[in-house]
């Protein structure tokens, strides 16, 4: 089968891809690289050139490009905007793509106009204002207006089903007749490498500074400074800003602990790919969460939009150093068991030919 995944935001479809390919499946991925990050892409969708030639290029692309990203069996976008919004290129280019495949589903795996009006008013906690407050500066966004609701609902009618990744993003979709149930994440776990967890030194503690908005980055950073005021011969505080996918990777195997984002239910790739490495990890896990999943339980720790709960919890894990290696091999273990691609790929091969 002759697969198109489009979009690829935090490595999701980089890591199902592994996994089609393993059920021997031609797989190709589309994606800009998300930006700074740079991650692996087989078509590339981005920019190459500096300052104004950028903004020609990003326009112009999709229109040279558009032949190499037509006529599949299954194509599946990671967001209902791939392409440069401006001109109508990015409805143009999905709408022909739509046209000349089989079958093309929609992953609800991120921000869209169902997520930001749906979940939003259904959440008991999220990422909302402090994104417009912090990343956009804005008292208003992208994806909240008229316009940008109206394709949504437009792509939902273009595609097959929508498949969510998680609980938050299910929430958006939850009362759209074309969603699917959700399937979890993939992780490619024979590209990351497992290590022990073991404390040589100081405990390391890591923060990632990417959308700092979104992740609750001000609440994470408070409890950090309190924690570190408290036992500075105790913990190191290390923050990964804006890191190429590999540098991030690199650095990431030097932390014991993975603090990734607070204003979520639901742990991300980010998470996970901390987890396979064998880091233990503070991010949402909440128990709506794990209940959308049909797991009981999950190594990543809790944490809520609360600067004394979470430093709280961060206290807790200073004199358990010892238990790290083993609470590293069992986060290992949940991911190749609930996340692993292969697992993953199959899951979707289900839902894509239920249709």
């Amino acid at each position: 089968m002759r697969i198109l995944l489009l979009g690829d935001f935090s490595g999701m479809h980089s890591h199902l891809a592994a996994g089609l390919r393993d059920l021997g499946h031609s797989v190709t991925v589309a994606s800009s690289g998300d930006g700074w990050k740079r991650l692996s892409t087989d078509i590339h969708l981005g920019f190459d050139h500096p300052n104004v030639l950028r903004k020609v290029e990003r326009n112009i692309k999709p229109f040279f490009l558009i032949e190499d990203l037509c006529n599949f069996d299954i194509v599946q976008l990671q967001n209902p905007v791939v392409f440069p919004w401006k001109f109508g290129v990015n409805a143009w280019a999905i709408r022909r793509i739509a046209r000349s495949s089989k079958h093309m589903f929609l992953s609800a795996a991120g921000d869209d106009a169902f997520f930001w009006r749906n979940a939003r008013r259904q959440l008991r906690y999220g990422p909302f204002d402090d994104f417009l407050k912090y990343d956009l500066k804005a008292e208003y966004g992208f994806w909240q207006s008229e316009r940008m609701w109206r394709w949504n609902e437009e792509v939902v009618n273009m595609v097959t089903s929508v498949i969510p990744v998680c609980y938050e993003y299910w929430l958006g979709y939850r009362e759209c007749p074309k969603v699917s149930p959700i399937i979890p994440l993939p992780i490619n776990c024979g590209a990351i490498r497992y290590t022990d967890n073991r404390v040589i030194g100081k405990l390391r503690i890591a923060h990632g500074l990417s959308r700092e908005g979104f992740k609750g980055t001000r609440l994470i950073r408070a409890a950090l400074d309190q924690v570190a005021k408290r036992y500075p011969k105790d913990i190191e505080v290390i923050y990964l800003d804006k890191l190429p996918y590999n540098q991030y990777l690199d650095a990431l195997r030097q932390t014991n602990i993975l603090i990734d984002q607070a204003l979520s239910h639901s742990w991300g790739m980010s998470a996970l790919i901390a987890l396979a490495m064998g880091k233990v990890v503070l991010s949402g896990a909440e128990p709506e969460a794990l209940e959308a999943l049909g797991i009981l339980e999950s190594p990543v720790i809790n944490i809520c939009p609360d600067v004394n709960s979470i430093r709280n919890e961060i206290e807790k894990l200073i004199p358990m150093r010892n238990l790290l290696p083993a609470m590293g091999q069992g986060a290992r273990q949940f991911v190749e068991q609930t996340h692993d691609c292969r697992r993953i790929a199959n899951q979707y091969m289900e839902a894509w030919s239920m249709h």
